[in-house]
């Protein structure tokens, strides 16, 4: 099955035109911080600042570990398939080209420049 994520309006994933349940607004919340990040790794203090904004609780590194487990947990349900990697210090979402809204129309904005 083919993941096509969102972040141009609401965050999420479809597998093959089907929704992917992304409930939890934490879980969205660092779906599309990976996704503002795609091809990069992304780092746990990357993570906290962005969702905590420089006042994490102490648990904030485990409970950014338990949201990508159940993210990649999720689209393993759906699609099959491994979406996000773990690289030296961080995660890494890279949707293939065609499979991102985001990435689709930074394609096409430059295209038609």
């Amino acid at each position: 099955m083919t993941l096509y994520f969102t972040l141009l309006g609401p965050i999420g994933a479809t597998a093959d035109g089907n929704p992917v349940h992304v409930d939890r607004p934490r879980r969205r919340g660092v779906l599309a911080y990976l996704l503002l990040n795609a091809g990069r790794a992304v780092t746990i203090d990357q993570f906290t600042t962005a969702i905590w904004a420089g006042s994490p609780p102490s648990t904030a590194k485990a409970q950014i570990q338990s949201e990508i487990w159940a993210l990649r947990q999720t689209f393993k349900s759906a699609a099959g398939t491994e979406t996000i990697a773990t690289r030296p210090g961080g995660y890494l979402l890279e949707p293939p080209a065609g499979q991102y809204d985001l990435g689709l129309y930074r394609e096409r904005t430059s295209l038609a420049r």
